[in-house]
């Protein structure tokens, strides 16, 4: 579940990031937009926000906001690779707020948001958020599946991923042309008045031009 507290720090660093661009066209992809929290904190840095999420219910609740441009119910990876045939959509930002602790391999996710972004483009952003596995002690009693890389990420009690700094970075420098800007902890929400720890990871895509 997003938090506002959560929602306004990646507002606030894409702003950051989004001031030194020249773009006065930024459409921004919100992946696992639930009820539409992050849209009012991007309008000022967007021409168009597009919301994703795979509950209709959600998509309902983010339409009473009237703050998105178009609002879509699919899930991620499907509509990713829709939008990828479709050779007239492109964005500059895909943001993922606590969408990622509902997914445990992500190299695909990834894959196909930096396709996404590259259409047409020589940089975007892809924002998101993870809780952290290095923050949990291994002897608490989370269950994991013995066919994970305990290393990498791992499944909890509560049914969500944790992933860990290493494989985010691991992943993030082995895809082409992807660079992190940001990869900070920070504090999630609170569970039982105990914070819960992840990250907050900006990567930016920067294509070498092929011509030189």
């Amino acid at each position: 579940m997003k938090t506002m507290a959560t929602s306004d720090m990646l507002q606030k660093k894409l702003q950051q990031l989004a001031a030194t661009s020249t773009s006065t066209s930024t459409v921004i992809l919100d992946l696992g937009c639930g009820t539409g929290l992050m849209c009012p904190l991007l309008r000022n840095i967007s021409q168009s926000i597009i919301g994703v999420d795979i509950s209709s219910k959600m998509i309902a609740k983010a339409k009473l906001k009237d703050c998105y441009d178009d609002l879509v119910v699919s899930e991620i990876n499907s509509y990713l690779l829709r939008s990828l045939a479709n050779a007239s959509f492109s964005v500059d930002i895909i943001i993922a707020a606590d969408v990622f602790v509902y997914f445990g391999e992500l190299e695909e996710v990834f894959q196909l948001c930096k396709a996404l972004l590259q259409k047409g483009h020589h940089s975007g952003y892809f924002a998101f958020t993870v809780e952290s596995l290095d923050h949990l002690s291994l002897t608490t009693g989370d269950t994991n599946n013995k066919n994970m890389k305990m290393d990498m990420y791992r499944i909890l009690s509560s049914g969500r991923y944790a992933h860990s700094k290493q494989y985010i970075n691991q992943l993030a420098t082995s895809i082409e042309d992807f660079h992190v800007v940001i990869c900070e902890s920070i504090i999630l929400r609170l569970n039982n008045n105990q914070p819960v720890i992840g990250y907050m990871v900006i990567l930016v895509l920067l294509l070498a031009d092929k011509h030189h």
